[in-house]
């Protein structure tokens, strides 16, 4: 779990997601976001919903 800005490790983790889902080793994710206990926001960031939607990773708000 991760609260606060996003930066390049997390685009990282999604190009991973994404080629290990590409390979065969997972068969799909989920990136789950939470609201921020410290800002009250929710929700990827413009880049990084982006980011997921090209590569095919489905998100939800929980």
């Amino acid at each position: 779990m991760k609260v606060g800005r996003t930066g390049k490790s997390v685009s990282n983790q999604v190009l991973n997601d994404a080629a290990l889902i590409k390979s065969g080793v997972l068969k799909s994710v989920e990136w789950v976001f939470l609201k921020s206990p410290i800002t009250g926001k929710s929700g990827p960031t413009p880049s990084l919903k982006k980011l997921l939607f090209d590569n095919n990773i489905p998100w939800r708000l929980k």
